[in-house]
Formats: structure tokens, C-alpha cells, sequence
């Protein structure tokens, strides 16, 4: 009998020395290094999805956002927002909606290619500049602001829905726009 337990404990000391030390602790995915803080919450750098709707986010918030390279879908409404230009370092961006924000000057996003719906409502954009680098848009929220001229959205490949109401359009100048985007649902 005290062999057989003899060899029993050094059959569960091998198996011990086999596995390693198994009270050591899995490392904790979100430490420090893994996480942001963007208006005292966190959020894990690998997110893809991240809604700050009326937050009081300004641009100084964005240099943080903008530390979430894999973001895909990001909703800023209603927010302080002037400067987008930090944005330009999202290039995974699929989504964006800046609605309800002060922004003006849209060049900034012309880099972000992969962008297929865009939010701009309520801003006060009056030059689409930068907008005509987006081709693979297919919906473009533009209401509300001061645009007077669309002819920069004509060439979108893929566009097929674009509000345009509550802007300062000439009368009869809506007739040609939809002319030159037959394939294109469009709201004024």
C-alpha cells in the first residue's frame, strides 16, 4: 500500500511539473494599456462600435477617439464639435454620424475612404469639398446647414440616398441636381 501511494504522489507531482504552476493568473485583457477614458468612461482599444450622442464631446475629446484604430461605426451627434480633422486617423470608419455639431470644413474626411454613410445634419457646411473623395458613400445626410451649390456629389458612384432639405438651394436648381443623379433618392 505505501508503494502504491508512493507512486501515486510522484504520478501527481509529474503531472504538476507538466502542466506548470497552475495557480498563476490569466493576464487581465483590460488593463491600463487596453483601455481609453473618454469622458470618464472606459472603453477597450479594439472597439468597433462606440455611440457618444450628447456628451459634450469637443475636439479635444477626438485626440482620444481617435486612439481606437479598429472603429468601424461612430456616432458623435449632438455634440460641441468644430474641428474634425483628428478623424482623418480612422480609416476604418464605415459610419459616421457628426449631426448637431458646429462643423464647417469637411476636407478632412475626404481620406476616409471606406465611409458608406455619412450624418452632417445640422452643422453649418456650406463647401462639400472633401465630400467628392468618399465613393463609396451610399447614403449622405446633408440637411439642415448652408450649402448652395451639390455639384461636388455628382460624381458618388454609389450613392443612393442624399438629404439635401433645409439648405439654401436656388429655386429651380433642384431640378438639375436630380438630373445629374438620376440613380439617386434625394429629399429636399
Amino acid at each position: 500500500m505505501k508503494k502504491l501511494l508512493i507512486a501515486l504522489l510522484a504520478s501527481v507531482m509529474l503531472l504538476l511539473a507538466a502542466c506548470g504552476d497552475s495557480n498563476k493568473e490569466e493576464p487581465n485583457q483590460d488593463t491600463p494599456e487596453t483601455l481609453i477614458t473618454i469622458k470618464d468612461v472606459q472603453y477597450p482599444l479594439n472597439t468597433e462600435s462606440l455611440t457618444l450622442r450628447n456628451k459634450e464631446i469637443t475636439d479635444a475629446d477626438l485626440a482620444d477617439i481617435v486612439k481606437l484604430k479598429n472603429l468601424k461605426h461612430l456616432d458623435l451627434r449632438m455634440n460641441d464639435i468644430v474641428n474634425i480633422s483628428a478623424l482623418s486617423a480612422l480609416t476604418k470608419l464605415e459610419t459616421l454620424d457628426l449631426g448637431g455639431n458646429e462643423i464647417a470644413d469637411l476636407k478632412p474626411l475626404a481620406i476616409l475612404t471606406s465611409l458608406t454613410v455619412l450624418d452632417l445634419r445640422i452643422n453649418n457646411i456650406a463647401n462639400l469639398s472633401g465630400l467628392e473623395k468618399l465613393i463609396n458613400l451610399t447614403e449622405l445626410n446633408l440637411s439642415t446647414n448652408d450649402i448652395q451649390d451639390a455639384s461636388l456629389l455628382f460624381g458618388l458612384p454609389y450613392l443612393e440616398t442624399l438629404y439635401l432639405n433645409g439648405n439654401l438651394f436656388e429655386e429651380g436648381s433642384q431640378g438639375s441636381i436630380r438630373n445629374a443623379m438620376p440613380d439617386c433618392k434625394i429629399y429636399f
